[in-house]
């Protein structure tokens, strides 16, 4: 092998694996002095690749070394987008890439990472776990998000996971409530009894008690007739609302992640002005004045610093769990609503109201804070919105059809 010259770096024989090396130190973009470490079976296949890599330098394209695992690439990924995101997201990335990308994935160098080991690792989600599949479509497209960023710093070249397939997803209807459904449930929220059936003994109701189910009604209420989010309901303060114009502004949402905070809407579309109903504001407008009399009542235990609409009985941001558990959980078999009706299906209740009466699509979205009326359509309307919509459109075509003359009609009295 020829001398090498001043400063071109480091070529040697490796007889053993019958390898040409080459060896050389350098700055990365950080200023970090590292080695480069270049190995190839013949001398010509060595002194290309070293001149692609001199090239690369050159340039300032140098990608880091790939010998990093998975696993410890997760954990520089979540130090990334740390501050780019919600700290209920970060979260739950954390908890996913623990407990399901690490265990499978971890310790494979992200350069070997093929798409059909990614695969495998798809496939044995869907049949050994109890996982949905739009939950293991969630895994993936972590992973592809990881992936993708890698590529950004280049540390790898290609995506693995982009062309991996997710499970087939199995898209079940929204359940929504009908008008009967939705009268019986809120006839039954405004009074407290069914949280005393199965007692033998009805519940002494504290003052508290009785403020803290009102505040859980409203928010029923405001759910249903304005469409808007748990977070968001929970979130309004009284600066939100303008009864003069019974305009009602979602500014903020209320997470209830580790501890309560008032954040910034799920996204930009999420902020946005509703008009109310004239029932909705009588019952804000009833509501205010009971608040302020409990809160005089009540001055050195009641505190609301956040001037909410909806607040506990001590004036802080309502416990999503207690809601759930000790109200909602109840409601449900109370107003035989099904099993599988959640709270946020109260969005696609609104929604399909507003289609039934034949409201515009891009209307219902804006009202929704959808960022556009495909995802209203959907994950909120479906199939029985769309047939609900034509069916009101065919109801009023049907009025002005008179078939009473009709000979056919005359045929079937005659017979």
């Amino acid at each position: 092998m020829r001398r090498r010259s001043n400063g071109e770096g480091s070529y040697l024989i490796n007889k053993k694996k019958k390898l040409y090396e080459y060896y050389e130190r350098y700055i990365d973009n950080d200023g970090v002095s590292k080695r480069k470490h270049i190995r190839a079976p013949s001398r010509e296949q060595l002194d290309r690749k070293v001149a692609e890599w001199k090239q690369q330098l050159e340039d300032g394209n140098i990608q880091e070394d790939k010998r990093v695992t998975i696993a410890e690439w997760a954990d520089r990924y979540l130090q990334i987008i740390k501050p780019t995101v919600k700290r209920k997201t970060y979260d739950h990335y954390v908890s996913i890439i623990n407990t399901y990308i690490k265990p499978a994935l971890g310790k494979i160098r992200l350069e070997r990472l093929s798409t059909e080991r990614v695969q495998l690792w798809i496939n044995g989600l869907a049949e050994k776990t109890d996982l949905s599949p739009s939950t293991i479509t969630t895994f993936r497209r972590l992973l592809i998000m990881m992936l993708n960023v890698g590529m950004q710093y280049r540390i790898i070249t290609y995506n693995a996971a982009e062309y991996s397939k997710p499970p087939r997803l199995v898209r079940k209807e929204t359940p929504v409530l009908t008008l009967e459904q939705i009268h019986k449930m809120l006839e039954i929220a405004a009074k407290e009894d069914f949280l005393d059936e199965g007692l033998l003994e009805p519940h002494q109701h504290e003052e508290c008690d009785i403020f803290l189910h009102r505040v859980y009604f409203i928010a029923l209420y405001l759910s249903v007739f304005c469409g808007t989010r748990k977070g968001e309901t929970f979130g309004l303060r009284w600066s939100d609302y303008d009864p003069d114009n019974r305009l009602l502004m979602v500014r903020h949402s209320l997470t209830n992640h580790k501890e309560c905070v008032l954040e910034e809407t799920k996204t930009a579309h999420s902020e946005r002005t509703i008009l109310l109903p004239e029932a909705v504001c009588k019952l804000l407008d009833t509501w205010r004045v009971e608040q302020l009399a409990y809160h005089r009542k009540w001055a050195g235990y009641y505190k609301n610093p956040l001037d909410l609409i909806l607040p506990n009985s001590r004036g802080g941001p309502v416990s999503y769990t207690n809601l759930q558990k000790r109200w909602w959980q109840r409601l449900k078999v109370a107003a035989e609503l099904p099993e599988d009706f959640k709270w946020h299906n109260l969005r696609a209740t609104h929604a399909t109201l507003l289609a039934a009466q034949s409201i515009d699509l891009k209307t219902v979205s804006e009202r929704l804070g959808h960022s556009s009326p495909a995802v209203t359509e959907r994950y909120y309307l479906g199939q029985t919105g769309r047939q609900l919509q034509v069916a009101k459109v065919l109801d009023k075509i049907i009025e002005d059809i008179n078939v009473v003359d009709a000979d056919f009609v005359e045929i079937v009295k005659n017979e």
